[in-house]
């Protein structure tokens, strides 16, 4: 109730902060559609800009990257815990700190990324149950700020030469009458 009270009240959108760690830079932190709400009025201010993923932006990211260009302020919900690492390891949020599989943002959103996975869809309905029974806690949780960084951390993107961009986004139709879309 308190996220959607703020959006409409500032006219503006909400959602957990997150980086695409596979998207260079890697670093560039946004609002995502983990748990998203926007004002319409915001929406339509900022010229209804796409929620699809593209050759710089994870989904809903572009969201960002347009309120970011026309000065419309907006709230990323940081995260203060996560479970354990992903498979790739762990995933930085630019300077703030890191989070990853079972992540908690502003102290009382929890998201499980990567959900599609059998072994967290069990983790799942396992914290489902937790919640329930009024049995949920942080205590195997790690802290998202921790000054020691993780062992296995992702690896950061590289800049994909500008040759290969242009052709990756050509063959796309991203480009059409000599103006990008």
């Amino acid at each position: 109730m308190q996220s959607a009270e703020f959006v409409y009240k500032n006219n503006t959108f909400l959602g957990p902060a997150q980086a695409s760690n596979h998207i260079y830079p890697g670093s560039h932190i946004f609002a995502s559609p983990a748990f998203f709400f926007m004002a319409t009025d915001c929406y339509k201010r900022m010229g209804f800009p796409s929620f699809k993923l593209n050759d710089r932006s994870d989904v809903a990211e572009e969201i960002a990257y347009r309120a970011e260009k026309l000065g419309v302020p907006y709230r990323a919900l940081y995260p203060t815990h996560y479970e354990r690492e992903p498979l790739e390891g762990i995933w930085r949020l630019g300077n703030y700190g890191y989070y990853g599989i079972g992540t908690v943002f502003a102290g009382s959103i929890y998201h499980l990324f990567q959900s599609r996975f059998e072994q967290n869809v069990k983790l799942f309905l396992q914290h489902c149950d937790e919640v329930i029974n009024d049995r949920f806690s942080l205590d195997a949780f790690r802290c998202s700020t921790v000054l020691s960084p993780p062992e296995r951390q992702m690896p950061l993107p590289k800049l994909k030469p500008l040759v290969k961009r242009i052709r990756k986004r050509l063959k796309r139709g991203l480009y059409t009458k000599n103006k990008f879309i």
